[in-house]
């Protein structure tokens, strides 16, 4: 082509074909490349590599545009992405090309210039839509922009797995605490377990279904007990008995399956007295004070597998009662202001004092026998109501749950508990200044367990 005009195209395919030759001519001269050559060399090719890689997208997504990949045999972006470069496996061309539609929306030209510029790959793109679109309806209005820039930082830093774990945060920072709430009652009633499918051998396999509430008991109850234990003796001969210490040989999966059956069987094995008012599993969850007193933003769960799980303020205040949960209350600064404990909690004495006098669920029309019920506080102990008989009554889980949903109040009455079932009742129910903050020490977790032998306390 000598003494024509050359074409950006002709120009761009003469330079990558210049790069390709040195490319492939590195490994057999890579003796000549002095050791500070290497350490210089390398963070180039990894550029260059990431360079190349939104180049392909960027390539396949102006293909797409322009029709080329309609006007071609490929049938798909896939295939034509497939076809136009060999080295793809069909996994890699499908992210890019799956990409390509999915960040095609002018809304998502933040992510879509990531990809371009190498910052992301086209699999990252993806995982960033995703993830936004999971959280998009439960986002306050105008933060559209922030939570896709916070998830593109994450996916430069941390790639597909650190977007997927940032959503918690985004949705405490920017989401609706009204909306979250209302999936987490739409939760409610979609707890499953299978009965078990025979998978031969012997053994069978089971599958559970739990929402945020759920997941956080049950990650509670097991979180201890599916800690790695060292055995001791050979553990390729099955000999735990005697010889040096060795590595728990279990897998996760195995530890967490004998963690889930070492609950069962303790709770089986309980009295029907400590089961009532025995310590149930602790739940720790962190939340601002105004959060919890005006119910605007959602706590989170901490220090287990679940860690950084929201859940809805109506939720927490629900599980404070029917849930060994510890709320670390905070203050506008993260300062903490109470750190829940025994204070708050029904003594054994007080709750079979209640199946006595209440003798079932106290909501209108329900005969939940009073063991299996839970007792709650009329007046919120995150409202700073006593914990005392004046102010309790037995619920039944679901009516548990209705209770604070609806915001419901009653009266402790002597022909009984009386349910004003008006939704929002205990808005409307005299109480103290709602600025006022609990007046609660602030000592550390006192334990579950009394120090005088008697039975642990109930939860509220």
């Amino acid at each position: 082509m000598d003494g024509e005009m050359l074409t950006y195209g002709d120009q761009l395919v003469a330079a990558l074909e210049r790069v390709v030759a040195l490319g492939e001519q590195l490994p057999g001269q890579r003796f000549r490349l002095s050791g500070d050559d290497l350490a210089r060399v390398l963070p180039l090719l990894d550029r260059c590599r990431a360079v190349m890689e939104g180049d392909t997208y960027a390539i396949a997504a102006e293909a797409e545009l322009r029709g080329e990949v309609a006007a071609s045999q490929a049938g798909s972006t896939a295939n034509w992405v497939s076809q136009h470069c060999p080295s793809l496996d069909r996994r890699q061309a499908a992210a890019v090309a799956k990409a390509v539609k999915r960040l095609a929306p002018p809304r998502f030209a933040l992510v879509h210039q990531a990809v371009m510029d190498g910052q992301v790959s086209p699999a990252v793109g993806v995982t960033v839509r995703a993830e936004f679109d999971a959280m998009e309806r439960l986002l306050r209005p105008g933060s559209d922009d922030a939570v896709l820039a916070g998830l593109v930082a994450m996916g430069i830093a941390d790639g597909s797995a650190g977007v997927r774990g940032l959503r918690p945060a985004m949705l405490a920072r920017y989401g609706l605490a009204e909306e979250l709430q209302d999936e987490q009652d739409r939760h409610d009633g979609c707890t499953t377990l299978t009965r078990g499918r025979d998978i031969g051998g012997g053994l069978h396999e089971y599958r559970l279904r739990l929402g945020p509430e759920q997941r956080a008991v049950v990650e509670a109850a097991i979180g201890a007990l599916s800690a790695p234990r060292p055995c001791t003796g050979h553990p390729d001969r099955g000999d735990h008995t005697r010889g040096p210490e060795y590595r728990d040989p279990r897998t996760l999966e195995q530890r967490r399956g004998d963690a889930l059956v070492e609950v069962c069987r303790r709770a089986t094995a309980a009295t029907p007295a400590t089961t009532a008012a025995g310590t149930k599993v602790t739940v720790f969850v962190t939340i601002r004070w105004d959060d919890l007193r005006d119910g605007t933003g959602p706590g989170t769960v901490f220090a287990g597998l679940d860690d950084g799980t929201l859940l809805g303020p109506q939720t927490v205040r629900k599980m404070a009662c029917d849930a060994g949960i510890i709320p670390v209350v905070l203050g506008s600064r993260g300062e903490i202001l109470d750190l829940g404990h025994t204070v708050r909690l029904f003594t054994p004495g007080q709750v079979k004092a209640l199946w006595l006098r209440d003798r079932h669920c106290t909501f209108d029309g329900c005969t939940i026998p009073a063991t299996w019920c839970h007792a709650h506080h009329i007046r919120h102990w995150a409202d700073a109501g006593p914990t005392d008989l004046a102010n309790a009554a037995l619920l039944c889980a679901r009516h548990h749950t209705i209770v604070h949903r609806d915001r419901l109040t009653a009266q402790v009455t002597p022909d009984g508990v009386r349910w004003d079932t008006v939704p929002g009742s205990y808005d409307r129910a005299p109480c103290r200044s709602p600025n006022e903050p609990p007046e609660r020490p602030i000592d550390g977790p006192a334990s579950d367990t009394p120090t005088d032998g008697s039975d642990p306390p109930h939860r509220p």
